[in-house]
C-alpha cells in the first residue's frame, strides 16, 4: 500500500491517530497511537508498502499477530538477536560476512 494512503486510512480510522515518524538505524517508523489508551504501534514504512490495509489495520487493532523476520546469528557463541547488538557486535558481522579472516600483518601463500 502506498504511504500516503495509509496515512489517510490513519487519519480517517477512529481508534488510531498516527503521530510521528522517526529514523533508527536508516529505517523510518511510523508511530501509531490509541486515543484512549495512549499506547501504540511502532511500524516501518517498508511494512506499510509491503502490506494492504486490512491486515495492517488488524495488526494495529491487536486483533492479528504481526508476522516478521528477525535477524538472529550465532556470532558471538550462541544465538541471539542481531537488532541487539552494539556497533562492535555490527562491525564483527560485516566482516565475518565479507570473509576478512586474515591474521593481523596479513598473510602470504606458501609453497
Amino acid at each position: 500500500m502506498k504511504l500516503a494512503d495509509f496515512k489517510t486510512k490513519i487519519q480517517a480510522h477512529k481508534g488510531l491517530n498516527l503521530v510521528d515518524v522517526t529514523e533508527e538505524d536508516g529505517v523510518d517508523w511510523l508511530h501509531v497511537k490509541y486515543p484512549e489508551t495512549d499506547e501504540g504501534f511502532a511500524i516501518t514504512v517498508p511494512s506499510v508498502q509491503n502490506n494492504e490495509w486490512e491486515y495492517l489495520e488488524q495488526v494495529l487493532l491487536g486483533k492479528k499477530e504481526p508476522s516478521s523476520m528477525i535477524q538472529i546469528t550465532r556470532v558471538v557463541g550462541y544465538y541471539s538477536r542481531v537488532s541487539n547488538w552494539n556497533a562492535s557486535k555490527h562491525a564483527e558481522l560485516a566482516d565475518r560476512q565479507k570473509g576478512t579472516y586474515a591474521p593481523p600483518g596479513g598473510a602470504r601463500k606458501c609453497q
